[in-house]
């Protein structure tokens, strides 16, 4: 079921991250437009095609990309994906960081 719908597995297995929350580890249960931008997400990369995203903070993009990023790579085949940061510091090391969302998705 995880392969064949990225939400599911995305809804059912996914967790993020809040430090502002308590507890900070909060199951990852999308909105709708984060339902849409995963499937576009999908579709770009099947495409080939470029995808602009206008979002403000706090609207999941990162996590949502990323997570696209590990079910294709787990469930997908032969796949490469390359992840670019503003600052060299947000891409790894700690939860600011592109590499430790991949982490904890991974370990949850």
């Amino acid at each position: 079921m995880c392969k064949a719908d990225p939400l599911y597995h995305l809804n059912v297995y996914g967790f993020t991250y809040d430090p502002r929350k308590e507890p900070s580890e909060i199951p990852f249960l999308t909105y709708p437009y984060q339902d849409k931008l995963i499937a576009d997400f999908h579709d770009a990369i099947r495409t080939g095609e470029d995808l602009v995203i206008a979002k403000s903070r706090d609207m999941g993009a990162t996590w949502l990309l990323i997570a696209v990023f590990l079910h294709r790579w787990q469930f997908g085949g032969l796949c490469s994906f390359l992840l670019g940061s503003r600052k060299e510091e947000y891409v790894d090391g700690d939860a600011r960081s592109l590499m430790w969302k991949a982490d904890r998705l991974l370990q949850w």
